[in-house]
């Protein structure tokens, strides 16, 4: 996927799965903030975050400050949208 978007000349940045997960947003929330900054110099930052059971998809437009959060469970859980909310604002 890094591969392709670099070959398509898009400036998107990726969020190593293992540190974007509800775990580490929880008990390391340091480790996410320094990742999602250091992501920051693209136009886009994509993630899989992990909510503790289940994997949504994240998409974060930096140049129009908004966060896409796709899950395709039908039980959303609205607080772990706010997580990531929370720490794309710090």
């Amino acid at each position: 996927m890094m591969k392709l978007a670099e070959e398509m000349k898009c400036n998107v940045g990726f969020l190593d799965p293992q540190i974007f997960s509800a775990t580490v947003v929880q008990f390391k929330s340091n480790d996410v903030i320094q990742a999602i900054k250091k992501a920051m110099n693209h136009d886009y930052v994509v993630g899989a975050f992990n909510t503790g059971s289940h994997w949504v998809l994240v998409i974060i437009a930096m140049k129009w400050n908004v966060v896409w959060y796709l899950d395709s469970s039908k039980d959303f859980p609205l607080r772990k949208f706010k997580d990531v909310v929370t720490i794309v604002n710090w």
